[in-house]
């Protein structure tokens, strides 16, 4: 188990330029880093699906990254981007040696492979986690997010969760993201519930971004082409589950915007009014 002893020693705050002094108290709030443009898994609404998309790992080394992220000394740093960070070896190395140098430490993960015992110490250690997770119901899981287990996502969270209790440390903010499709919006409210259960602090619901067909993969619809009416009062009805179980609920972007409009569309046209789409999953 890591402790965090041995820190390194603190980082300069004077700067060696002489910039102007008003200048030396601008810092970013937050500092991203992507290590790595693969994932494991082939989610169908996500662009690593796409035929000719090709991953690779940032090619920099761990005292590299440390000494120049310090130096812009942000409120937050994040070890993620489009890829899965935890397949790349020494990441756990590198979020250690930024935890000792006191940085608060995020991540973007699916939290879907077997996390040895070290890689749960270190995400224990984190500020906020947010797990990308689209639905409470295993089969949906495995048809969204292809090559992926629900109850390997669970058993993770459990297990940072657990972890945190054991070495008496404050626990990360975990919050789940999920992708709104026809295939889960129906689902959302049993979803807020499913992670309240397992002790997240929040739920976010992310638009679709929609990119090309891809041939024998199902096509993830946005919900307000197929039925927003249904979507909505989901969406909405998240928003009371997450009330009353005392957790944060994020639609983001334009999503509620979109079912709104698409609602009023139908409103307009009257009773007569089809989507054409597929019926929406829950």
């Amino acid at each position: 188990m890591w402790t965090g002893e041995d820190s390194y020693p603190a980082a300069p705050t004077t700067d060696p330029d002489g910039l102007d002094e008003a200048l030396l108290g601008i810092r970013p709030q937050q500092v991203l880093l992507e290590l790595t443009s693969r994932c494991n898994l082939r989610c169908i609404y996500c662009a690593v699906s796409q035929p000719d998309y090709k991953g690779s790992d940032l090619q920099i080394t761990r005292d590299e990254v440390v000494e120049q992220i310090v130096s812009l000394g942000p409120s937050e740093f994040q070890i993620s981007g489009h890829g899965e960070t935890t397949l790349v070896p020494g990441w756990v190395e590198l979020a250690q040696a930024l935890l000792k140098r006191g940085l608060a430490v995020t991540m973007i993960s699916h939290l879907n492979k077997a996390l040895s015992e070290e890689e749960v110490d270190t995400f224990s250690r984190f500020k906020r986690i947010t797990v990308s997770c689209d639905t409470h119901d295993p089969a949906v899981y495995q048809r969204l997010r292809r090559g992926g287990r629900l109850e390997r996502v669970a058993n993770n969270i459990r297990r940072i969760i657990a972890a945190c209790g054991r070495d008496g440390v404050p626990m990360p903010h975990i919050g789940l993201n999920c992708t709104a499709t026809h295939i889960n919006i129906l689902g959302v409210p049993d979803l807020v519930s499913w992670g309240a259960d397992l002790g997240v602090s929040s739920v976010a619901l992310t638009n679709l971004e929609e990119y090309p067909e891809i041939p024998n993969v199902e096509k993830p619809i946005h919900p307000a082409k197929v039925d927003p009416v249904g979507a909505l009062a989901a969406l909405r009805k998240g928003r009371e589950v997450a009330a009353a179980r005392g957790i944060d609920y994020y639609p983001m972007g334009d999503l509620e915007d979109a079912l709104v409009a698409a609602v009023a569309e139908l409103e307009r046209k009257g009773p007569a009014a089809t989507n054409g789409g597929p019926p929406a999953d829950r």
